[in-house]
């Protein structure tokens, strides 16, 4: 097994590049459950993304164990999230992009969304941000807003999936304060044992990383292609 304690290992995947004759490999890999979930879908991009996602899952983390992709079996706690003894791992995707997150035995979260998604956001951050957030994004220009509201909701999902509640946890119970690249988060629970950092890819998507310790350890981003290249 790879041992990676100090280290975030960040895996992109833009579905745009797989192959159909990828596609094809990728379901040789599903378990059962999966393969139900994936015929479930009735559109064909959402049954292709499903797939991307969990040969990227599947063939990544099997790296790591050193085992077979398709004997992985994952836990779940009662909140949904997935696990696996051994790594610490989260997974994100939106519009264009899926993002998985490793690490050693630290919980770690992430979240990514596309820059170009059409949101109501001023409306969305009075509802359910915390004050401080809703006014910084509320006092921002309308150019700037959007990209505002969007670091704060990737910080705050990267946070939520990281704990392991989901949303459980009320986005207004807890905010971000953002000053160049250090990120402080306030919470009632003990927020000096959690770093998180942020970055974009290509313009178009942001990317959040929440991460449980005293200091945000070394990040290696690879561009992958389950089953074909990693860069």
């Amino acid at each position: 097994m790879i041992n990676i304690d100090n280290e975030i290992h960040l895996y992109i995947t833009k579905p745009e590049e797989v192959e159909t004759s990828d596609l094809r490999k990728y379901k040789d890999l599903l378990s059962s459950d999966e393969i139900e979930r994936h015929d479930r879908f009735k559109f064909d991009n959402l049954k292709n993304n499903f797939l991307i996602t969990r040969a990227l899952v599947r063939t990544t983390l099997a790296n790591y164990l050193g085992c077979d992709p398709k004997s992985l079996k994952f836990e779940t706690n009662s909140y949904g999230k997935p696990s696996l003894r051994g790594i610490s791992f989260n997974l994100s995707h939106t519009d264009g992009l899926i993002v998985l997150a490793i690490t050693g035995s630290k919980k770690i979260g992430v979240d990514t969304e596309n820059l170009n998604r059409n949101i109501t956001d001023i409306d969305i951050a009075k509802r359910y941000f915390a004050e401080p957030e809703y006014h910084e994004i509320k006092a921002c220009s309308e150019i700037d807003r959007k990209y505002k509201f969007l670091e704060f909701w990737t910080l705050k999902e990267s946070y939520i999936k990281a704990v392991g509640k989901g949303l459980s946890i009320p986005l207004d119970k807890f905010y971000f304060k953002i000053k160049g690249d250090e990120i402080k988060i306030h919470t009632k629970e003990d927020s000096l044992s959690w770093q998180f950092k942020m970055s974009k890819i290509n313009d178009s998507h942001l990317i959040a990383l929440a991460f449980e310790g005293a200091e945000m350890p070394d990040i290696r981003t690879y561009q992958t292609i389950p089953m074909v290249k990693i860069l």
